[in-house]
């Protein structure tokens, strides 16, 4: 008789909504891969992780969901209960591996900690891995101590998956400890459209391989050029469908996608802005508009709470298919972040608001290495997307890109990236 394969664990550490929507993916993929189930798995994380089947979290994701520099400090004392739980919880399970992903401030902090704990355990340590690289590229000071960064991250992680192939020449200077493994929206994108199963795209979709190609790039727009050819037409198709046809664009109203964030702060801080934009974009105009939130489970109460009374037309989609939304919206208004690449690939233009503290924004300015916000102007290093920050993040500001934005639709020309 055939013994049973014993299960192996997986400790997964997420600490925001981007965070639990790679280890969902994460999550699927390994058991997909093993169909027999040798894997379990326990740690923190959202509804895509547990709806992947096999996970429960030991406590709520968006208790350590905060933005900015100056705003986590009211909630130090939280964070610092539930690494402690997180860490004696992982002593206690004793995985086979530990995996956290982005939230670097939580999960460093994590993996230190099991620093001190995995000498004493009485049976092998497990394999410590990190998803998302931290963004040293993007602040002055870390990106000059490229290096030594790198190797203070190698003492406490044994590998780091990476979504951006320029990540991987950075911190790969003293040993091949990183993998580049692409940005999950782009997954989602082509998965979406079945591009993974079209052979004759793969040689001019798949980024450059990090061992033979990655010396040559840099922190432009190489890595995107490949992908290029195959992305742009197909996004461009998807543009001129829901613009023409009447199945996909209903001519009476200007449909906007209103993407708020994904904490509760972020929320807060924006949902007022586009309401006050949004009215005064369909006043300006004498537009009829129609707005529609994608949102998740941990932020929507606060949605409706702020929607209750609001006569613009509306719509709340919880944990919705995302990318059908945007592509049935006429424009995008979104807080930087993972939905920015989202609404880029969906073919709706967009606009970039993000606020924060002026505290945090004066910090910001200091050490900041790059121009902007959204990772497309990031790589492209020009303004792809308009971006309104920080102090240019206003009710105006925004009802003007909503206008621009709306001329540009209607008005004469698309223009293709």
């Amino acid at each position: 008789m055939k013994k049973a394969a014993t299960k192996r664990l997986v400790y997964v550490v997420a600490g925001e909504a981007s965070g639990d929507a790679i280890g969902g993916k994460l999550i699927r993929a390994l058991n997909r891969r093993h169909a027999d189930g040798p894997f379990q798995f326990r740690g923190v994380g959202g509804p895509q992780m547990m709806a992947a089947g096999g996970f429960s979290s030991l406590f709520p994701i968006q208790e350590l969901s905060v933005m900015g520099l100056v705003e986590v400090l009211p909630k130090l004392f939280a964070i610092k209960r539930h690494h402690d739980h997180v860490v004696e919880d992982i002593r206690q399970s004793q995985p086979d591996a530990v995996v956290t992903i982005d939230s670097k401030g939580f999960c460093f902090r994590v993996l230190k900690s099991l620093q001190g704990i995995t000498n004493r355990m009485d049976h092998r340590p497990p394999a410590i891995v990190h998803y998302v690289a931290p963004s040293i590229w993007a602040f002055k000071h870390k990106h000059r101590n490229a290096a030594s960064t790198a190797q203070s991250l190698g003492l406490f992680i044994d590998h780091m998956l990476v979504l951006l192939p320029f990540e991987a020449r950075l911190f790969n200077h003293h040993r091949t400890w990183t993998t580049f493994v692409g940005h999950p929206s782009v997954e989602t994108f082509m998965d979406a459209h079945d591009l993974f199963r079209r052979h004759d795209l793969l040689s001019s979709v798949v980024p450059p391989s990090i061992t033979t190609e990655l010396e040559s790039l840099s922190m432009t727009s190489e890595w995107l050029q490949p992908v290029a050819p195959a992305l742009w037409p197909m996004q461009t198709a998807i543009v001129h469908a829901r613009r023409h046809h009447p199945r996909q664009r209903r001519t009476d109203e200007f449909a906007i996608a209103a993407l708020v964030g994904s904490r509760e702060d972020e929320v807060k801080q924006t949902i007022g802005l586009v309401k006050r934009a949004v009215e005064s974009f369909a006043s300006q105009h004498n537009t009829r508009v129609r707005v529609v939130f994608p949102t998740i489970p941990s932020v929507a109460h606060v949605l409706r709470k702020h929607l209750d009374s609001w006569a613009i037309p509306h719509a709340i989609h919880v944990q919705a298919n995302t990318a059908a939304l945007l592509q049935a919206s006429d424009v995008a208004v979104a807080v930087s972040g993972t939905v920015v690449i989202e609404s880029l690939l969906a073919g709706t233009p967009t606009v970039v608001m993000y606020r924060a503290n002026w505290l945090t924004e004066v910090i910001a300015a200091a050490v900041a290495r790059v121009r902007f916000v959204s990772l497309p102007n990031i790589l492209f290093d020009r303004e792809l997307v308009p971006e309104l920050v920080f102090s240019k993040c206003t009710s105006a500001s925004l009802a003007h890109a909503l206008s621009y934005r709306m001329y540009f639709i209607l008005g004469m020309t698309y223009i293709s990236l």
